[in-house]
């Protein structure tokens, strides 16, 4: 990225000073249940759309999930969060598909 001047030589110097080291998402899996919620809140924001609920055994399944590294699994979890709803109406939507059932069926990745 500093080659292509994509971003500053000197800030990449200073910020590399403090590295930030986090584990894979599947090292985490408490942080899945504030990532699908954050999910949501962007979901039914930009739908203006309101969410109920998020099924707590869907949430479960994707704890348990072994998700890829760091960005890999944030974005294939968020892909497989939006693969999963299911639109009802004008004011709502729900989560409707197993999350596994979205993994298998390939729609994460």
């Amino acid at each position: 990225m500093i080659e292509e001047r994509r971003f500053r030589a000197d800030l990449f110097y200073r910020l590399s000073v403090f590295p930030i080291t986090l584990p894979p998402l599947r090292e985490r899996p408490e942080d899945i249940r504030l990532l699908i919620h954050h999910f949501a809140m962007c979901y039914a924001d930009r739908m203006q759309k309101s969410i109920t609920a998020i099924a707590e055994e869907f949430i479960a399944a994707l704890e348990r999930h072994s998700w890829p590294g760091q960005r890999p699994g944030i974005a294939k979890l968020h892909r497989a969060f939006g693969n999963s709803l299911d639109w009802r109406g004008a004011e709502w939507f729900a989560v409707r598909t197993h999350p596994y059932e979205v993994i298998r069926a390939g729609h994460v990745g």
